[in-house]
């Protein structure tokens, strides 16, 4: 009898956990349409007149793959590290 019940017990509780399951749906983020495949590219690049205490600014660049164009992005860091480090995201400009 209490063999009987336990499996009632176990069989309710198995139903209402997979009944409780639902499918979870991305979030929509606001992405480009069609963003092309890039890849950053960062540097050290040694400039007299700047105002930079090194005198070394770290640059980013980003090549388009599909176009093969490459531009500078507008941003410049101060060499502070033993290595450039450095990330451009295309979509989080």
């Amino acid at each position: 009898m209490m063999k009987k019940l336990l499996v009632y017990v176990f069989i309710i509780i198995s139903l209402t956990f997979l009944g409780s399951c639902s499918v979870v749906e991305k979030n929509n983020l606001s992405l480009p349409k069609k963003l092309n495949p890039y890849l950053s590219i960062t540097l050290a690049k040694e400039v007299e007149n700047t105002q930079t205490e090194s005198g070394i600014i770290i640059v980013n660049y980003c090549y388009d793959l599909d176009t093969g164009k490459i531009e500078e992005i507008e941003t410049s860091v101060d060499y502070t590290s033993q290595f450039p480090l450095s990330v451009y995201d295309k979509i989080g400009n």
